[in-house]
């Protein structure tokens, strides 16, 4: 069992410097191609109170043992139309999107536009490209995956306007081709962190799920192998951030829901046949602001980790297999703390599974990503 969770951003080795800027996401990726994960970070306007804050993209590079090299910020250009206004990024995913053999960015930015980082090879990302959404649609989510099986990866944006989400078909080269819009918002838009990417009903396609928080259900497209979508409606779903995984070990994709507004975590177990099946609720902490499925102890089951921004630490509920839920751990951060965003992946290279997390410090002014070691996951 994993008996030890240490917050080291906070009380070790693998302090990751202060950093100006308004964290919105973290992700772990290797970046910079040494093998060892790296930490991305999107920096937007943050909802603490504090003066406006740098809005760029943040990378930490890994030294290979959950140590890191200080931050490099890369500046942001001006939107394409209003030169005098600077983007700022709210989500972030990362992909292979021209097809050199890295790891690019893809960043919703604001106004009807998404953002393409390009890395150079060594973790820079200085060459930037503009996508342009269709007029009164504003991305706030980015997923990216290969829709058609042609080999080339493509782009799903969640939108806030009157299509929940675009689809994009990947050229090769780093471009994009419009598709389609899908879906059509009601009461209010698709939640940035609501939507996923997955196969969820076994065909080897990729399908779309979309939470809609204000409406209280989850819109799946479905997809029949060649990016063309059917839309199915599950009702009655609340939440506030959705992930995807095999929680029940059964061999299909389970969806997984975070309540920021009832403090739980929502299971619906896939049911084949493109059907899925409310199964348990568990209590958390207090305003669990998004969700991540992994192993943390090496049981082969997937549990949940969810960053508290009001509780201002973590909830991990360890998963005991078939998708049952039955033991929680909370692990508080100094009183300070407003943890935004978590990641899970084995930054110190010990074969067991640690937690990246970005951390808002109270008064707005000061931000920390550290890592959670694994110190024993036997």
């Amino acid at each position: 069992m994993l008996t030890s969770l240490i917050p080291a951003g906070y009380e070790g080795p693998t302090l990751a410097e202060s950093f100006g800027g308004a964290p919105e996401q973290i992700i772990a990726v290797d970046v910079s191609l040494d093998g060892a994960v790296d930490l991305l970070i999107a920096n937007g306007e943050f909802y603490l109170d504090g003066p406006p804050r740098p809005q760029h993209l943040s990378v930490l590079t890994n030294n290979g043992d959950a140590t890191f090299a200080p931050i490099v910020d890369f500046p942001l250009p001006a939107f394409p139309n209003n030169p005098e206004s600077n983007a700022g990024i709210a989500f972030i995913n990362a992909a292979d999107i021209d097809d050199d053999n890295d790891v690019d960015v893809v960043a919703t930015a604001g106004w009807n536009y998404v953002l393409l980082l390009f890395n150079d090879g060594q973790g820079g990302f200085s060459r930037t490209l503009w996508l342009e959404l269709e007029p009164g649609l504003v991305p706030t989510g980015a997923e990216t995956g290969d829709l058609n099986s042609d080999g080339v990866v493509d782009l799903v944006t969640v939108n806030d306007g009157p299509a929940d989400v675009s689809v994009f078909i990947g050229v090769g080269d780093g471009s994009f081709v419009h598709r389609e819009d899908l879906g059509i918002a009601e009461t209010g838009p698709a939640y940035r962190l609501g939507a996923v990417l997955g196969d969820l009903d076994a065909d080897r396609a990729l399908d779309i799920a979309v939470l809609h928080p204000q409406d209280s259900f989850i819109e799946v497209f479905w997809n029949a192998s060649n990016a063309e979508f059917e839309a199915v409606r599950f009702a009655d779903i609340d939440g506030s951030s959705l992930t995807h995984c095999d929680v029940d070990n059964d061999g299909d994709e389970d969806l997984v829901v975070a309540d920021r507004w009832s403090n739980r975590a929502h299971i619906l177990l896939n049911r084949s046949e493109r059907q899925f099946a409310q199964g348990q609720s568990y209590s958390t902490g207090d305003g669990p602001w998004s969700v991540v499925c992994a192993d943390l102890d090496g049981d082969s089951n997937r549990d949940l980790i969810l960053p508290l921004l009001l509780d201002r630490g973590l909830t991990v509920l360890f998963n005991s297999g078939k998708g049952l839920f039955d033991c929680r751990v909370d692990r508080a951060f100094p009183v300070s703390s407003f943890p935004v965003s978590a990641q899970v992946a084995d930054f110190d290279n010990d074969a067991d599974a640690d937690i990246g997390v970005v951390i808002a410090e109270h008064d707005g002014l000061t931000y920390f990503a550290g890592i959670l070691e694994n110190r024993d996951s036997d």
